[in-house]
């Protein structure tokens, strides 16, 4: 996994921030490159990403993950199922502090390295819990919340099924997934939710983000 220098990063993560429509403010950009040293030191040991070059990882890690944030207000509580490396959660998070989240994730190592992103961030309102919410028979969290997204971590029905016992009325749910998968998004699903997007991902053929509301 390589960046490029200080300079080019920073101004590459601002045109991305902007391009969302964001405002890529000193905190948002040193939360983005904190973030992206620390995966590039710790992916050796931990197998975090296998893309490796600057424009692949601005545009499958950085682009993808802001791609929610337009349906995303400044407050509420946000739960990343799966945080993995911590895409998508850590960008949204760096553009909207005054949400708290839940990050979400079955491997021990990777949520060390998460608590790790958070402490050196210094994203506050978030915390880190260590489990498979997909392992059949684990009690979910009781707590509802108004956001729930995930990026390829259960396959779509598996996943809508779970997020919509955890989102609260009118909350949204996102999803990463292709048009073939898109028959099985409200399939399983314990109360009917509304599509309310179904965003384009750039340069991926045949991807999208979909936005649901419970």
């Amino acid at each position: 996994m390589n960046l490029p220098p200080e300079a080019r990063l920073r101004v590459d993560l601002e045109d991305a921030v902007r391009s969302a429509g964001e405002e890529p403010g000193p905190a948002v950009i040193d939360a983005l490159c904190s973030h992206l040293r620390l995966m590039a030191d710790w992916n050796p040991r931990f197998g975090l990403t296998s893309v490796s070059t600057w424009p692949e990882i601005l545009d499958r890690h950085v682009k993808e993950s802001l791609l929610p944030l337009r349906w995303i207000g400044q407050g509420g509580r946000l739960l990343d199922v799966g945080s993995g490396n911590g895409y998508p959660v850590i960008p949204i998070l760096a553009c909207r502090p005054g949400i708290s989240a839940v990050l979400a994730e079955r491997s021990e190592r990777k949520s060390l390295f998460l608590e790790e992103v958070l402490r050196t961030t210094m994203l506050k309102n978030a915390r880190v819990l260590t489990a498979d919410l997909g392992a059949p028979g684990l009690r979910a969290p009781e707590e509802q919340f108004d956001y729930v997204i995930s990026r390829a971590t259960l396959a779509p029905g598996e996943y809508m099924a779970l997020a919509a016992r955890l989102v609260s009325p009118g909350g949204r749910v996102f999803l990463y997934a292709g048009a073939v998968e898109e028959r099985a998004i409200g399939t399983e699903t314990a109360r009917p939710m509304e599509q309310l997007a179904r965003e384009p991902i750039v340069g991926r053929r045949d991807s999208y983000l979909f936005v649901l509301q419970g």
